[in-house]
């Protein structure tokens, strides 16, 4: 048998990156989620979604 090298092992585990801008991109969107959510959570956008949830939900079982 041919033992993997460590690239190989990595990769098919799913614990490797192929491209070092791959880690890059993660993270830089974790960080642009994160800033988008606690956005949303300062001015209060959390309230008008749930309105808008209710309200559908209301409409699919004919009651609004």
């Amino acid at each position: 048998m041919n033992p993997l090298t460590e690239h190989e092992t990595e990769k098919r585990n799913g614990t490797g990156c192929d491209r070092p801008l791959t880690r890059v991109f993660r993270v830089a969107l974790l960080i642009l989620s994160v800033a988008m959510i606690a956005a949303g959570l300062y001015r209060n956008d959390f309230r008008e979604v749930l309105s808008k949830a209710v309200m559908i939900c209301m409409e699919c079982i004919g009651i609004g």
